[in-house]
């Protein structure tokens, strides 16, 4: 099976498992982000759509499916960036109270990690003893990834 095939075959899996009715655009968009080591804009979705099955698909159906996706908790956006990315652990049967989010600064890669309990409640009581309130659970980090990092010292 190519990379391609079980790509669509976690989506339509995923889909299924969340109760979210399987239309090939939900599917191909998904698919996308899923393959892709870095966030995308609406826009670059809609043009890698175009790209990898020769359709055009307006952006406004795009930012549709992304956000029916994010109220499934199969995408998240990146509210720094104004970009998208697949959940990473929405195969995980247990919840996380914050999501991280490290994005490269050089090559825009992103990964994301899951906050223990425990960590996010001393996290939120450092920001309130600063005179501060969280306003999301989602943390975004800009850094460099090892592979940039590496490739700057060299």
């Amino acid at each position: 099976m190519s990379k391609e095939s079980e790509t669509v075959a976690v989506a339509k899996k995923e889909f299924l498992a969340h109760g979210v009715p399987i239309t090939s655009k939900r599917v191909n968009l998904f698919s996308i982000l899923l393959a892709s080591q870095k966030a995308l804009s609406a826009y670059e979705l809609a043009d890698l759509y175009h790209e990898v099955f020769a359709a055009p698909i307006p952006a406004i159906t795009v930012y549709r499916v992304l956000e029916f996706l994010q109220d499934k908790d199969l995408v998240h956006k990146l509210d720094t960036a104004n970009k998208f990315v697949a959940c990473s652990q929405f195969d995980c049967k247990h919840t996380h109270p914050a999501s991280q989010f490290l994005i490269c600064n050089q090559c825009l890669k992103v990964k994301e990690l899951g906050m223990s309990g425990a960590k996010f409640e001393e996290l939120k009581q450092t920001i309130n003893q600063a005179g501060f309130h969280l306003d999301t659970q989602q943390l975004e980090m800009n850094c460099i990834c090892t592979d940039c990092h590496v490739g700057m010292t060299n």
